[in-house]
């Protein structure tokens, strides 16, 4: 297989792994923020949404957030306009670091 299908095999095993984690209640504070860069990765704005207001709950420690923050805007980068509804979570989520 090409990159592009390595690359949604491995999505897609990090997905149902993180999912199989929350179902079995195994998280730990890097799921959210994985779950959410694999959300911005498929354009699946809902589950973005959805998951950057569960990041924004539970963020602890602003440098996980930066981290997280930073993948997130590689994402939008890379995406083809329009991607304003993926700037607008980018941009909450810094806000709550200041």
């Amino acid at each position: 297989p090409g990159d592009e299908a390595l690359a949604l095999a491995a999505a897609t095993a990090a997905r149902l792994a993180c999912e199989r984690a929350e179902a079995l209640g195994l998280t730990d504070e890097w799921t959210e923020p994985t779950l959410l860069g694999l959300a911005f990765a498929a354009h699946d704005i809902a589950r973005a949404d959805e998951l950057a207001r569960r990041v924004a709950r539970g963020a602890g420690e602003s440098w996980k957030l930066e981290t997280t923050l930073d993948t997130l805007q590689e994402h939008v980068d890379l995406m083809p306009p329009p991607r304003l509804a993926f700037e607008t979570i980018v941009d909450d989520l810094r806000r709550r670091l200041r």
